[in-house]
């Protein structure tokens, strides 16, 4: 469904937990900026830490993110509670392999930006993890207007989730295929 598919396209690249995903809203995207990106727990939103407000560039499936949003994908993804979204997923990953849970997504992101050797502090930025540095804030950035300052760390934090994701996805219409395993979402 629309809706899965949004949820581990964005979390594959963010970090994004499923408290996170139900808070998204469409103008929580940007995607006119010269990199298109996400605010995750912005204003007025619930979090677990302040590391976790955050904003990411989008760097995978850009077109397709924004086909599943104008499908329904985020409306009904934020209609959903984040133990239904954990639940749901968590059946469809356990198909790949009995250790994987929803939340292996925002594990996995960690384990691949580690692997491309990251540094911590931008791991934090991308991931909302804790970590001292400087975090791109959707107020430090002028979110919808965003700077040239803004948009040159953007374009190295884009670039790094690319090469980190490289050797783990190979998506064809609406079939994931992690490591020659295939689920339908």
């Amino acid at each position: 469904s629309a809706w899965r598919e949004l949820f581990v396209l964005l979390s594959i690249q963010t970090g994004l937990h499923p408290s996170e995903a139900v808070q998204l809203r469409p103008d929580s995207f940007n995607f006119q900026n010269t990199i298109p990106v996400v605010s995750i727990s912005g204003k007025g939103t619930q979090r677990k830490t302040e590391a976790r407000q955050r904003l990411v560039p989008l760097v995978f499936k850009v077109d397709r993110i924004q086909e599943l949003i104008k499908l329904g994908g985020l409306e009904t993804l934020s209609s959903k509670t984040p133990d239904n979204i954990s639940a749901q997923l968590n059946k469809i990953l356990k198909q790949l392999n009995q250790d994987w849970s929803c939340y292996s997504l925002r594990h996995t992101l960690r384990h691949n930006l580690q692997a491309v050797a990251v540094p911590t502090d931008i791991q934090a930025e991308i991931g909302g993890w804790g970590a001292k540095g400087s975090n791109i804030s959707e107020s430090q950035a002028g979110y919808g207007v965003l700077g040239k300052d803004a948009n040159e760390r953007l374009a190295i934090r884009a670039k790094l989730i690319t090469k980190s994701m490289a050797h783990l996805i190979d998506y064809n219409d609406n079939v994931i295929s992690l490591k020659d395993r295939s689920i339908n979402l």
